[in-house]
């Protein structure tokens, strides 16, 4: 096999997310990119939101391993998810227990399919700089989702896969970042009869800086020449400043609820006319359709990693759809199931009288 073929099926991957942000910032410098899915106001709300809601998961598994998977690492964890599509973490061991640390950078090397015999090249960020470590799989807790076929090492964002939407929703955002940020404030036409370069230039430079100012510009009519009775239809301030079109506002409000739906998040629970019947119905869809299977996802990647059995609950966000849960048991007793079976189909404790 020629070093052509090995590096072509060489199974490595490098994720650099400090040269991805500084290679972004610098192609929006230059005017060649638009905003980033990162920065996109869905993106951070739906990463807040799932990150928050795992770091409520209670852990079952042994004691220095429920210790290790804390609130702040699960958060960073469903963050990740959304943003990145996959989180990593160091497995290291110290005096206080089990420690997950993550990881600023990754390569993964490897010729097989079991995670355990991969590679990981990592660097852990410091505040004097990063440490580089060299790691079999079996010491590496990588959660990811969204996995393509061809890569299955590597994770992907459902809000970055949603490629065309995204773009859509980055152009939307940076059309009126730069409306919002264009001079606001009232130009008051003068009798100017003509303007020199010197004198245009600084005009250019009042408007830019108005921030709610009055500027003076130079009169429609170059001077009063047709009296005060023709004056007053040309000397009136006029308010200049953002005034971004309804249809781009509505195009922004659509483009959200796709990338809300492309990560499994309702947009109802966010509009602002949902009533609460509906909020408690897009939370248990929330709950059961996306916190939930991230949930069994970190589960079933944590007890490959800690070679222990690892299970995430949800009973604290379950208790917001209690009054849902004791309707659903209510009915399926009426119908004529037992307690029981009720009790386990709609997830009501029910006590024991023996």
């Amino acid at each position: 096999m020629s070093w052509l073929t090995r590096l072509l099926h060489r199974r490595d991957e490098r994720r650099s997310y400090t040269e991805a942000f500084l290679s972004a910032a610098m192609a929006r410098a230059e005017g060649t990119q638009l905003t980033d899915y990162r920065e996109l106001a869905a993106t951070q709300l739906v990463a807040g939101l799932v990150g928050r809601a795992l770091s409520t998961a209670s852990v079952e598994a042994d004691a220095p391993i429920a210790s290790a998977l804390s609130p702040s690492v699960l958060y960073d964890i469903g963050a990740g998810l959304i943003i990145e599509g996959e989180a990593v973490h160091l497995i290291g061991v110290d005096e206080s227990g089990v420690r997950l640390t993550p990881a600023a950078n990754w390569e993964i090397h490897g010729s097989g399919t079991d995670p355990d015999g991969w590679v990981y090249r990592l660097e852990v960020s410091v505040p004097d700089g990063s440490i580089a470590r060299t790691l079999p799989g079996a010491s590496v807790l990588h959660v990811r989702w969204h996995c393509d076929a061809m890569r299955p090492w590597q994770g992907r964002s459902p809000i970055a896969v949603a490629a065309e939407t995204t773009r859509l929703a980055g152009a939307l955002e940076r059309t009126l970042a730069d409306e919002a940020g264009a001079p606001v404030g009232r130009v008051l036409p003068a009798p100017l009869d003509s303007l020199a370069d010197d004198d245009l230039a600084d005009l250019r430079s009042d408007l830019g800086s108005l921030r709610g100012r009055v500027a003076l510009v130079p009169s429609m009519r170059g001077s009063w020449g047709e009296g005060q009775a023709g004056a007053p239809l040309d000397w009136k301030p006029q308010r200049i400043g953002p005034e971004p079109p309804d249809v781009l506002r509505a195009l922004r409000a659509d483009a959200r609820v796709d990338v809300l739906a492309a990560v499994g998040v309702p947009a109802a629970l966010f509009a602002a006319d949902t009533t609460a019947s509906g909020r408690r119905e897009s939370f248990r869809q929330l709950l059961h359709s996306t916190i939930q299977p991230i949930g069994e996802l970190v589960s079933q990647e944590a007890s490959r990693a800690m070679s222990s059995p690892v299970r995430l609950t949800h009973s604290r966000l379950e208790a917001g759809d209690l009054q849902g849960r004791a309707r659903a048991f209510s009915s399926l007793v009426q119908g004529g199931m037992s307690l029981q079976d009720a009790a386990a189909a709609s997830g009501v404790l029910v006590a024991d009288d023996g």
